[in-house]
């Protein structure tokens, strides 16, 4: 069901809406895991579609339904969730033009720094690769939003450097956004434009 809906062409997005509470249903007791990659696929459709305020329901929805678990993966995957939620609203507009999109980068941030926060303690399989792919978001929105110091940013790549060596494939989806990352650091806070195209 997970990939029926990652693959679901945008046309056909509507059915995907339609039978939102249903896939829900499906794993609403006992799975989390499951539910949480369910809720975030249909988040994407959503953000596609520009309902932000059914999003913002269904994240309330899930946080209600985890509630009770203490996994400290399931709540750091909640947290990049509803990061996720804030990069769409923004979208992309992390250099903060107004106060509303200061506001947004900053609740932003603040998910992304939560879910490191569980997910550091997490034992879970793959909480390396989340773990590193909230490192690079982090990196990310402080590059482009002009608010991260050149150590910080420069700490943060290598945090996600030494995951991507320890726990990525050379192909991942990891190591290509990190791979875009460096391009934006080495645009914005270097200035080293040879660096950027290499």
């Amino acid at each position: 069901l997970f990939y029926t809906i990652q693959n679901t062409p945008y046309e056909n997005e509507g059915f995907i809406q339609e039978k939102g509470e249903e896939f829900i249903a499906l794993f609403h007791h006992g799975n989390e895991r499951m539910l949480l990659k369910i809720y975030q696929e249909l988040l994407e459709v959503l953000y596609d579609h520009g309902e932000f305020a059914e999003a913002e329901r269904r994240i309330r929805q899930a946080r209600t339904t985890i509630s009770g678990n203490l996994s400290p993966e399931i709540w750091g995957w909640y947290y990049y969730i509803l990061a996720g939620y804030y990069d769409a609203v923004l979208g992309g507009a992390y250099d903060a033009e107004t106060a509303e999109e200061a506001h947004l980068v900053r609740l932003l941030l603040k998910s992304v720094d939560r879910a490191i926060r569980w997910l550091t303690i997490s034992n879970a399989g793959d909480a390396g690769i989340f773990l590193g792919e909230c490192y690079r978001l982090k990196a990310l929105v402080l590059i482009r939003s002009g608010i991260g110091k050149k150590k910080q940013v420069r700490t943060i790549l290598g945090r996600v450097q030494k995951l991507i060596d320890k726990y990525a494939q050379p192909n991942s989806k990891l190591v290509r956004d990190y791979d875009m990352t460096l391009a934006w650091y080495h645009t914005y806070v270097e200035g080293d434009y040879r660096l950027t195209c290499s």
